[in-house]
């Protein structure tokens, strides 16, 4: 599960990143894991934000019409389920034309029969 979020966000990042990069970044704090995705793709305004982790929220960009015309815009919703569903939460700082920074965490003793893929 661990993984799916991850790649989730990695997989956004690199889309909405045509120039620039993407780094990954990957902490523990105590038993709280924290792992960023930052990149310096378009960005998101703060309206748009609010609308991320809506059931099919796409943002109304021709840049989001174009890469999301085969998706269904669940991607950031199921992440978010997974990681609420572990303890954790993500958190988005982003500006346009700059880029974004998605972070989140997981509580890894929340519970000793979970297992994080």
């Amino acid at each position: 599960l661990l993984n799916q979020v991850t790649v989730n966000l990695v997989g956004n990042a690199i889309k909405f990143t045509e120039v620039g990069s993407v780094k990954i970044d990957v902490s523990l704090t105590g038993l709280t894991l924290w792992i960023t995705v930052e990149d310096t793709g378009a960005g998101i305004n703060q309206e748009d934000k609010k609308k991320l982790f809506k059931l099919f929220g796409f943002l109304d960009t021709q840049k989001s019409r174009q890469l999301n015309k085969n998706g269904i815009g669940l991607g950031l919703v199921i992440s978010d389920l997974i990681v609420n569903q572990f303890g954790g939460k993500i958190m988005v700082d982003s500006e346009v034309g700059v880029g974004s920074k998605f972070k989140f965490s997981f509580d890894l003793h929340s519970e000793e029969d979970q297992e994080i893929e």
